[in-house]
Parts: C-alpha cells; structure tokens; sequence
C-alpha cells in the first residue's frame, strides 16, 4: 500500500524532473560549420599544377589546417601537423614532432593567439596564392609546405610545418 507520505514524495519529485526534462529538450548543439566548395578558375588549378600541386589536395589540407587551428585545441591541431614541425617565437625555434602535443600545449597561448587567430579565421582559400614554398594561411602565420609524393618530386603534397609568431602584429 502506498502511504501518503510516499505519494507526496513521488509527486514532488516528479514535479522537480519535468523541468529538467524539458530544459533538456531546449538544449541545442552547437552548429555544424559546413564550408562550401569554391569554384577554382582555370588560372588557379593551373598555378597549382605548374608548381606540382593538386588543387583538391591543396584546398582540403587548407581547410583541415584552418579548423584545427581555429578550434584552439592543441590535441586537435597536433593531429594535422606533418612529420616535422616547426614553431618560430619571437627569435627562437621550438621543433615539434607529429604526435608530441606537449609543446603544443606548453606554447599555447603563444601558437593560439588573438592576433593569429583573427588573420587564420579571415584566410581564405581563392586568395591564396601557390609559391614554391607552399601556402600561407594568415599572411604567414602557418606554412603549408610541399613534401615530396616520389623520388622525382614531380608531385607534392602539402603539409604544415611552419607556425611563425608575429609578436602582436
């Protein structure tokens, strides 16, 4: 038999949960990003195959650089760094090696800063120009740069080597 004691107290908390509940239906997740595919003009896939580089290859690599970047995530970044990387801070080299988030994380606030991350977010893909050297993101705060598909280096892809600090520039 129930008691009137635990009827209340079967109320009450079933008064205390649908709040909850219904808070719970409210909660929204945050938005997908979805980059749309540019459209490359002849030019441009030119320019990257004259330099070895395949444009799709280019503009994922870009893509997955600038998300990982932005996201400010040191453990997500280290997984788009190629096998060497490079971090140039204000007069001295630190080198990084695919997989070692540590630095990463020990320079954080000096990879991921306000002034970088302002230039990476406002990079865009169709207004960068292909060098020999590879791609800039965020007038060369990170270098993507070519590392060699065959013995010949006919064809390359890129990868990220290069973060340069810019003091506050």
């Amino acid at each position: 038999m129930f008691s009137r004691r635990m009827l209340i107290g079967s109320v009450s908390v079933s008064l205390l949960v649908r709040p909850l509940e219904a808070k719970a239906d409210r909660v929204k997740s945050p938005p997908v990003v979805v980059h749309q595919h540019p459209t490359f003009s002849r030019d441009l896939v030119e320019a990257y195959d004259a330099l070895g580089y395949d444009i799709e290859d280019a503009y994922q690599k870009f893509e997955q650089v600038r998300d990982a970047y932005l996201s400010k995530s040191p453990e997500k970044f280290c997984k788009v760094l190629a096998a060497r990387f490079t971090m140039n801070l204000n007069g001295y080299s630190v080198i990084v090696l695919r997989g070692q988030v540590q630095p990463l994380i020990r320079y954080k606030s000096l990879l991921f800063n306000r002034f970088a991350l302002k230039r990476i977010e406002e990079a865009d893909f169709l207004s960068v120009e292909p060098s020999v050297d590879g791609l800039s993101l965020g007038h060369g705060d990170l270098w993507l740069t070519p590392q060699c598909l065959d013995d010949a280096c006919a064809r390359s892809s890129l990868s990220l080597t290069v973060f340069n600090l810019w003091s506050d520039k």
